[in-house]
């Protein structure tokens, strides 16, 4: 996953002020490793996640985390919260953001396009 860099702190119409919508779930401890995680590489961890964050914003019936192909880079996958105005139908829908301990220097980021 690629982390754009935050690019101003307004919030522009229509969208939802930091954590609204979002829940944290945690995950049982004797989870199994992630299926298809390329253990010989350093910038992935594959060891199961602590809990997931999901969405579903105020007063929709549905929602979740997507994610769909990137309309400007074909090598980029981007992580959508669904809303009730999102209409793309070329996603694959997650069960969430899995989330992991961190203990390096910098704090994890996460952002959104």
């Amino acid at each position: 996953m690629a982390i754009t860099p935050q690019h101003e702190h307004s919030i522009p119409p229509g969208a939802y002020f930091e954590s609204v919508g979002w829940t944290w779930t945690a995950l049982p401890i004797h989870e199994h490793r992630l299926h298809h995680c390329p253990t010989n590489n350093d910038l992935y961890d594959c060891t199961p996640p602590t809990g997931y964050w999901d969405f579903l914003a105020p007063n929709a019936t549905h929602g979740g985390v997507m994610a769909c192909p990137n309309e400007n880079n074909s090598t980029v996958t981007s992580i959508y919260a669904i809303t009730p105005e999102f209409k793309r139908t070329d996603c694959v829908p997650l069960v969430g953001i899995g989330t992991h301990p961190y203990s390096g220097i910098d704090p994890p980021v996460y952002s959104y396009l």
